[in-house]
């Protein structure tokens, strides 16, 4: 039986302030090839990154099933839907369910779905990603747009406008945003497809987390 797959790491846009000292950049001035095709950009969540695959639910690392009682949601998600997932896909998503930095009050699940990988190779298109929100009744991460950018100073533009508004999830403003391709590509391609936005001096998850952690709660 394959093993699940880690999920990459995602490169920081240029003008995205939230960097750690260990984070990747994209090259300043130079918009990637990616970009200048048809992207999504969509809010990223504060949650915990985790997948679903072949019936048991992974976090990040993927060494062993996660045994936190925060996933504890996102395993009874699972058993529900194992059947419906082919054993060759793994879905990657946000588990809600923990509150790390923001307290999101229109919460609709604990998992919000925003990445489908086929034999650990292949990412999926996002019209696929929809194509699963749909069969198993899940929600993607929220989306701002689709469209194609002419230089990295529009979509810019663009995000530092949405960073003023409220997040789609709750009353604070976004964490920041991710941009991918809308198209499929390999898993080796990862970081020449997508790129995010974190907001600046956003509140990393520390270790006695597990010890304080807090459960979410789903909008009435």
């Amino acid at each position: 039986m394959a093993s699940p797959r880690k999920y990459p790491r995602t490169p920081h846009l240029p003008f995205s302030p939230g960097v750690q000292e260990d984070d990747v950049i994209l090259p300043v001035g130079i918009l990637p090839p990616f970009l200048k095709g048809q992207v999504i950009v969509t809010e990223k969540l504060d949650g915990g990154n985790c997948s679903i695959y072949q019936g048991k639910v992974y976090s990040r690392t993927v060494n062993t099933e996660a045994t936190h009682p925060s996933f504890g949601p996102i395993k009874q998600l699972a058993s529900g839907i194992s059947s419906l997932i082919p054993d060759n896909i793994q879905l990657f998503g946000e588990n809600m369910f923990g509150i790390h930095s923001i307290e999101y009050n229109s919460l609709e699940s604990f998992f919000y779905l925003f990445g489908v990988l086929e034999d650990g190779e292949r990412w999926h298109s996002w019209q696929s990603v929809l194509d699963y929100s749909s069969l198993l009744g899940l929600p993607t991460v929220p989306v701002l747009t689709i469209a194609e950018f002419q230089s990295l100073n529009e979509l810019q533009l663009l995000i530092e406008k949405n960073m003023k508004s409220r997040s789609q999830c709750g009353s604070s403003s976004p964490e920041g945003f991710v941009v991918r391709s809308v198209s499929s590509f390999s898993y080796s391609e990862f970081e020449t497809h997508v790129c995010k936005y974190v907001r600046p001096n956003h509140i990393q998850t520390t270790d006695d987390w597990r010890l304080k952690w807090k459960q979410a709660s789903l909008k009435k």
